[in-house]
């Protein structure tokens, strides 16, 4: 009969006396001791003393101890087991038929004998260790519900046992194995927490001699929708900005979610849900809230704005926006227009200002003084950051009117208003003349853009005595014949001419006159030059007649290309061309001098190359001059112009993360380490940068807002997706978590770009994880348009 005793005594030290080697360690997977040994006992005889023998465990292993001999009385030794448990006595005579005693440890364990008698053959003892190796795994450890899991358990150092396994999901339901190697698949229709191991008795299930691999934990979630959801905004509390309001989101019970509000781009809060599964609440209602305090409203501001919020867990994420709205009060509204302004199709600016109020609408109402009827009407909703507003408007007739402006929101009204006269005006003239300067007689040819009306005009040129004229606009539209090379489109233009003699330069000056304003206008045509032999200088552009046509886009880059055509034969002479761009709102503008703006390639060669990233998104005109020039003296002899228009899209930045859209990372390498170049002109603006990392790329970010505030397939674990947002990124792969490969995304923006974004993959050689540091940077970005 077994006499054990358990003390409780944590850590135990056995007292060793006597030999060199009277504690060992036991480090191989197996082995049988004997005590003492043949070697130890001379004519049955040794020294009295102890012995111990100590088997260290790692996580997922057990010590198996099978004694086939224990011979010795109560007075002639101690053998105890001693582990982190306590300690255990086994004393007295041991003898078959009884069986000899197994046991087995997950922690730790020593063995010790002490001896008080000098006979070998008194007290002595045989056994034999196992060291067993019992593991779980699962593919994953976060699962949805629904979805089947494997598990694989494993056992090793086991040979020769007689064993009954099984793996336990909860303690519940179990899966038996008898081999040394189980694959067993299981899905989980709750969610929740589950508690998995695998559990092996020896000689049997009656048997109390049992071992089980280290607690697994497996993360059952319910796999979020949209459709399942049905998410639900509902926001109380429209007191005046800033007071606090709150929002609460109504949507069905799902288990887990985690939380991240942003309004706008800002981030608000996170919340957690319980971490407990309430099975009760299955398809009912949860109600989740947020108060936006005084000091998360001025992060943003009054007014209307998007509210996103992010609902997640580790195997699926849901995306919700609505807008909210934090309503300040409206005050001081003043209207402002033009004294005068012109008839349609001209439009005119009606300007609005609050000194503060958000959201505003604005109604304008404009108002005949003679009939006291409403001829126009418009409105216009400003989210936020109303302080100026500019609403457009036209009349189709001459008269005195009142614009009223209405501004409102939901806690405040006022209304405001101007007066001011429509009547025809002049709103454009161009002056050139017909012909190149060579001819001494020239007509000189003035366009003219305004409304339909009569006007007195005054045309002067040079110190010619001025001619009085009466000026009728009739229609809006002209087609015009015989222009010369002109930096607009001419259609909505009338044209004067008048011959004169331009033996010197003159200076041309239009004054036109309506019922209450005058319009003076001034330009200049050059002294007349020799005979010419140049004909016409034109930009290969495709148009037809002297005006601008509809603009050339430029995709990638633009060549433009002069074509001279002479009279006649010249020798000794050289071309000069000269560049320029002015930049206008649309192709019946004419452009002046301070609309130009500097070209990055305006050299004197008869080719221009316009490149994408060259000048903002807009639309241009392009002109070129054409100077033709003595070898002699290098006089300008003979010159001529052409314009083109052309316009710029607003573009996208193409870009790679320099090393590939795939590297690779082996154990104790880095995978590169290079500087930025990045090439930006100035007028290109601050280029913003976001970096992301994620272990599946379909969790790679779309928008950079979503980037900062997800955390479901973090390289990570359970943090956001989000890196830095410098030129460099620096990942030290041991914070990663355990995957074979990374996926890293720059979302790169600017002022004057679409947001765009550049993968890589980063393959690790080994499934363990290398100690080394990421560091990416940005290659040269290029321009690409839509």
């Amino acid at each position: 009969m077994w006499f054990m005793r358990f003390l409780q005594v944590g850590l135990a030290v056995t007292f060793m006396v006597g030999c060199a080697e009277c504690s060992v360690l036991l480090t191989n997977a197996s082995g049988k001791i004997e005590f003492p040994t043949a070697k130890e006992c001379v004519n049955d005889v040794m020294s009295a003393g102890a012995k111990s023998w100590k088997i260290q465990l790692k996580k997922g292993e057990a010590a198996y101890l099978q004694f086939d001999e224990v011979l010795f009385s109560c007075a002639k030794a101690d053998l105890n087991l001693i582990s982190e448990k306590g300690k255990m006595d086994l004393n007295c005579i041991i003898r078959k038929p009884h069986g000899y005693p197994n046991f087995v440890f997950e922690k730790n364990v020593t063995i010790t004998m002490e001896r008080y008698t000098t006979k070998c053959s008194e007290a002595n003892i045989s056994f034999v260790y196992n060291r067993i190796g019992f593991r779980l795994m699962t593919t994953s450890t976060h699962v949805q519900t629904g979805q089947k899991v494997q598990f694989v358990a494993t056992l090793t150092g086991a040979e020769g046992l007689k064993l009954d396994c099984d793996i336990s999901y909860n303690e519940k339901n179990e899966t038996d194995f008898s081999t040394k190697t189980l694959t067993a698949e299981r899905s989980f229709k709750y969610p929740g927490k589950y508690l998995v191991f695998a559990k092996c008795f020896i000689g049997g299930r009656s048997s109390s001699q049992t071992f089980k691999t280290p607690d697994l934990f497996l993360y059952v979630e319910d796999f979020l929708s949209a459709s399942k959801l049905q998410i639900s905004l509902q926001q109380n509390n429209f007191d005046k900005y800033p007071a606090s309001t709150e929002l609460i989101f109504h949507h069905k019970y799902y288990f887990p979610i985690s939380y991240a509000l942003m309004v706008d781009d800002v981030i608000i809060t996170e919340l957690q849900t319980s971490q407990t599964f309430d099975k009760k609440k299955i398809l009912s209602n949860e109600a989740v809230r947020f108060e936006l305090n005084s000091t998360m409203q001025r992060l943003v501001g009054p007014g209307k704005h998007d509210v996103i919020l992010l609902l997640q867990n580790h195997v699926s994420s849901v995306t919700y926006s609505e807008p909210v709205i934090f309503y300040e009060e409206i005050k001081n509204l003043t209207v402002m227009t033009e004294q005068y302004v012109g008839l349609r199709p001209n439009v005119f600016v009606i300007n609005v200002t609050v000194s503060s109020g958000a959201p505003v609408n604005v109604a304008i109402d404009i108002i005949s003084t003679r009939t006291s009827l409403s001829v126009f009407r418009s409105s216009k909703f400003c989210p936020r950051d109303c302080h100026t507003m500019a609403i457009e408007a036209t009349l189709p007739q001459a008269g005195i009117y009142e614009a009223v402006a209405t501004a409102t929101n939901n806690i405040s009204e006022l209304t405001s208003s101007a007066s001011f006269e429509a009547l025809p005006q002049i709103h454009d003239v161009y002056i050139t003349s017909r012909g190149f300067e060579y001819e001494t007689r020239r007509e000189v040819f003035i366009l003219i853009r305004g409304d339909v009306g009569k006007y007195e005009m005054n045309l002067t040129i040079g110190e010619n005595a001025a001619k009085n004229l009466t000026l009728t606009i009739s229609k809006t539209k002209y087609k015009h014949v015989g222009l010369p090379n002109l930096p607009f489109d001419a259609e909505p233009y009338m044209l004067i001419t008048n011959e004169s003699l331009f033996d010197e330069a003159r200076q041309v000056v239009v004054l036109i006159r309506n019922e209450k304003q005058s319009f003076r206008f001034i330009g200049n045509v050059p002294k007349a030059l020799p005979l010419s032999c140049l004909e016409s200088v034109r930009i290969r552009d495709g148009k037809i007649g002297g005006g601008l046509d509809e603009p050339l886009k430029v995709v990638e880059e633009l060549v433009l290309s002069v074509d001279l055509n002479f009279r006649c034969t010249r020798e000794l002479f050289s071309v000069d061309y000269k560049w320029r761009a002015y930049r206008v709102t649309s192709k019946i503008d004419i452009p002046k001098i301070g609309d130009e703006v500097q070209l990055k390639t305006s050299s004197g060669e008869p080719e221009l190359v316009i490149k994408a990233d060259d000048l903002l998104p807009g639309m241009y005109v392009i002109k070129v001059n054409a100077n033709v020039t003595s070898d002699e003296r290098l006089n300008v002899i003979e010159k001529g112009d052409d314009y083109t228009l052309v316009e710029i899209p607003k573009r996208k930045l193409n870009f790679l993360i320099k090393g590939g859209n795939v590297v690779e990372a082996g154990m104790n390498t880095n995978i590169s380490k290079f500087e930025s170049s990045i090439d930006f002109n100035k007028h290109e603006g601050n280029i913003k940068r976001d970096w992301f990392c994620a272990v599946t790329q379909e969790d790679l970010p779309m928008t950079k807002e979503i980037g900062k505030i997800q955390r479901k397939g973090s390289c990570f674990g359970w943090q956001t997706l989000y890196v830095t947002g410098d030129d460099v990124m620096e990942i030290s792969m041991d914070k990663l978590v355990r995957s074979d490969r990374y996926y890293v995304r720059l979302i790169v923006s600017g002022p004057h770009y679409d947001e765009t974004f550049a993968d890589q993959t980063i393959v690790l050689k080994s499934t363990s994880i290398p100690n080394v540091t990421l560091r990416r940077v940005l290659q040269k970005f290029f321009f690409l348009l839509p």
